[in-house]
């Protein structure tokens, strides 16, 4: 479906690029927190994809929508905890 489609189209420079640019502009906005949301978010998001993969058997639209959710989940969360332990 889709969701192959735009994973087969991504490429390595692609898949590479992507994740160091969130970190770039998360440690600009928000420092270390930034950085430490960033690296959540990326392990959550890679961790459940290959959970929900596996159990679909391929990475669809919904699995990719799916991802993006968990991930600014993550980062919220993280954010959201980072700031209440230094309270």
């Amino acid at each position: 479906g889709q969701g192959a489609a735009f994973a087969a189209g991504v490429g390595r420079t692609g898949a590479a690029l992507a994740p160091a640019l969130a970190v770039l502009v998360a440690v600009a906005a928000l420092g270390m927190v930034g950085l430490v949301a960033t690296i959540v978010a990326l392990l959550v998001t890679i961790g459940a994809a290959r959970f929900i993969a596996g159990r679909l058997g391929g990475i669809t639209g919904d699995v990719l929508g799916a991802m993006v959710e968990a991930a600014e989940l993550a980062t919220l969360l993280t954010v959201i905890a980072w700031v209440g332990a230094r309270a």
